[in-house]
């Protein structure tokens, strides 16, 4: 095949078609916002190709089954954004430390009608793919009000998504020159181009422009989607010739090239465009033995070097508990001389609803005592490797990303990203030394880096104010904190509005002391002689007082200090209710005849553990044997678990376990016919005391 350029023909203008589309979701019902579990999250997709997206917003009250004309108005918050649920925050509660927040649109409805209204909202050229609308009320006033005394105001929402997009769009082909003529009544012509992986440059070009004017066009490029007044744009008529490059573009999308003319041209104008693309990979380029990588570029068009990728191992563990982990790592080699590049790949809508959690630690002793400093760029669908060494920054005219660093200083560097985009998320680490006039590249110091990924529920399990939430809206799902006892922020750390110990305790005596209304029933019941009502009565003040104030009874003084909360419940069923009502750092667990001791809860309030990842219990010989005989309430069927004797760490006289690890075995009991199937995996201690993280 020669070089010379092939020809091919365009259609432009009247060889657009517009084809719209309509889609609409089921009216739900708004709740104020307390956290982001409490708003509703509605998931629509847009198609390639699409020119403009129109959201019909439809608002109601209604109030005993009819229109809620009395209802007071309240407005109605409305967030939008592409690719994963927007992180919002209209409390303006603080974010946990190293917690990137992506921006995202919002619009407030308003009421134009007693009982009905409606909003619009309009996207030009929208990026194609998953977008997520959030609605919610505002924050409860806090009014206590009584239920049943009046019909409750309900506030509906339904969102409706118009698209129009256009058909038959001309391609561009790499190496081919399409001639095309635009004519008077035509204001623009518009192509796209497929970009596929490790392309460094796009250089659009238009040849052989004529017109009345010279070449009065306009040359404009964006990915994704087409483009918009502020894309990426080229005055043909200032320029000669008329060439729009663009470097590290996105790997694996459409790149839209509209060539539109002046206002005000009379005239054909005839033209021809054409389109080059750059790929980094090279035959030359060394290349670890047996690791598979793929050459990316780097961000100095004129070098165009190419720098290996290693791939990372993607293992799913549950729902958005995905770790990714690196070949021949976790440890990682920074050579001086070159980046080290890393992908971590993303799955479409399954991993959006959770937050990417990025970590290095930098090992100090591998820098030989020189000043260098690891820098990792993140960024989204294609690497970004600085050649710039004296401003280090992960952004470019047209990429934004993350940048973390580390150095002998500060040693460890985390990132946190809730609600990230899919796709390929590619991290570049660089080694330089810093020196009087920047930093500069360092000569014979290879830095060694741990590096983990992995992809969570929620930020640091919302802590030990809050809990988890799974949540899902049709087929999508995603995860959110719901926090306690005043706590806010999305991960649970914001304490700005937390209740005291002192009110914490108040309230619970007070709960407590409510039983005593069972009383006068009970009187009144003995007195009539109606014993068996009076026996109910006391029965369940009883029990409602034991299980109120014996459910936490924190040491240390508070349940936010490294304390201990027990109380009278067995097992699991403890495990649960402690975690809901008093967040402790650990639970401890014993038989009834061990509770009158006041010196092992002394002893254990006084030790210095682990606050995550604990557990340590005391074991005999005898309870780990199952009892056979179908009489004992702790009977144990064969067909339910047939050996004769408990796993090490399933069955024993007392144990504690730090909140996280109850929360786990609670999950997991959640699956499990019945309590009696917690057993977990051999490889525990036995014969005594044993401690495992």
């Amino acid at each position: 095949m020669d070089g010379s350029p092939r020809l091919a023909l365009g259609k432009c203008g009247d060889g657009g078609l517009f084809v719209t589309d309509y889609f609409t979701r089921t009216p739900r019902k708004l709740s104020p916002f307390r956290s982001f579990a409490s708003i509703e999250l509605f998931h629509f997709h847009i198609p390639e190709d699409t020119v403009i997206a129109v959201w019909n917003l439809i608002t109601f009250k209604e109030q005993g089954g009819t229109f809620g004309d009395q209802c007071p108005d309240r407005s109605i918050t409305v967030y939008f954004r592409s690719g994963a649920p927007s992180v919002i925050n209209p409390l303006h509660t603080h974010f946990p430390r190293d917690t990137a927040v992506p921006g995202s649109f919002a619009l407030t409805l308003t009421w134009t009608l007693p009982n009905r209204t409606t909003g619009v909202f309009n996207v030009t050229s929208p990026l194609p793919g998953d977008w997520f609308l959030a609605a919610h009320l505002p924050k409860d006033e806090g009014k206590i009000s009584v239920k049943g005394l009046y019909e409750e105001c309900q506030y509906l929402f339904q969102p409706q998504l118009i698209v129009q997009r256009l058909v038959n769009i001309a391609v561009l082909y790499p190496g081919y020159v399409t001639e095309q003529s635009m004519a008077p009544h035509n204001r623009s012509c518009l192509y796209k181009v497929f970009v596929p992986s490790y392309t460094s440059r796009v250089l659009v070009e238009v040849l052989r422009c004529r017109g009345t004017e010279g070449c009065p066009l306009w040359l404009r490029m964006r990915a994704k989607a087409p483009p918009l007044h502020n894309s990426t744009a080229l005055d043909c008529r200032e320029h000669a010739p008329c060439q729009l490059a663009l470097d590290l573009p996105f790997w694996q999308h459409w790149y839209y090239v509209l060539v539109e003319k002046h206002p005000g041209v009379p005239g054909t104008v005839s033209f021809q465009v054409t389109v080059q693309l750059t790929d980094c990979s090279r035959p030359s380029l060394a290349r670890p033995p047996f690791l598979p990588s793929v050459p990316i570029p780097t961000a100095s068009p004129a070098g165009e070097r190419c720098w290996p990728v290693r791939p990372t191992l993607r293992n799913e563990l549950d729902t958005f508990s995905v770790h990714f982990y690196i070949f021949f790592g976790p440890n990682v080699s920074v050579p001086p001389d070159r980046p080290a590049v890393f992908v971590i790949n993303l799955l479409p809508v399954l991993d959006s609803g959770g937050v990417l959690n990025l970590e290095l630690r930098l090992n100090v002793s591998s820098l030989c005592g020189e000043n260098v400093t690891v820098f990792g760029c993140l960024n989204h669908e294609v690497p970004l490797t600085s050649g710039d060494n004296a401003s280090v920054t992960c952004e470019t005219e047209t990429l934004a990303g993350f940048l973390l660093s580390v150095n002998a200083t500060a040693s460890l560097s985390r990132l946190r990203i809730p609600y990230p985009p899919t796709g390929s998320w590619y991290l570049s680490l660089r080694s330089l030394c810093a020196t009087e006039h920047g930093f500069e590249p360092c000569t014979n110091v290879t830095a060694e880096v741990y590096l983990r990924a992995y992809l969570s529920p929620c930020i640091n399990d919302c802590g030990i104010y809050g809990q988890c939430k799974l949540l899902r809206t049709n087929n999508y799902l995603y995860a959110a904190c719901e926090c306690k006892a005043g706590w806010n922020g999305w991960g649970c750390t914001d304490n700005a509005e937390a209740f005291s110990y002192g009110f914490q305790l108040l309230s619970t005596l007070l709960l407590c002391l409510s039983n005593v209304m069972f009383v006068p029933p009970v009187a009144i019941a003995v007195r009539s002689h109606y014993l068996l009502e009076a026996a109910v009565y006391i029965f369940t003040m009883f029990f409602s007082t034991v299980t109120c104030g014996g459910m936490c009874i924190p040491l240390a003084g508070s349940c936010a200090a490294p304390g201990l909360c027990y109380g009278r419940h067995h097992g699991w069923h403890m495990s649960c209710t402690a975690s809901e009502q008093c967040p402790p750092r650990y639970i401890l667990k014993m038989d009834n005849d061990c509770f009158n001791t006041g010196c092992l809860p002394t002893f254990l309030a006084g030790l210095d553990l682990a606050w995550t990842g604990f557990y340590m219990a005391s074991f005999s010989w005898e309870k780990w044997q199952f009892i056979r005989q179908p009489s004992s309430k702790w009977h144990m069927a064969c067909r339910d678990y047939c050996p004769n004797v408990y796993l090490p760490y399933a069955s024993s006289i007392g144990y504690i376990l730090s909140l996280d690890v109850a929360k786990r075995f609670w999950r997991w009991l959640a699956h499990l016919p019945h309590p009696h199937g917690v057993c977990g995996h051999p490889g525990g201690g036995g014969g005594g005391p044993a401690k495992s993280q």
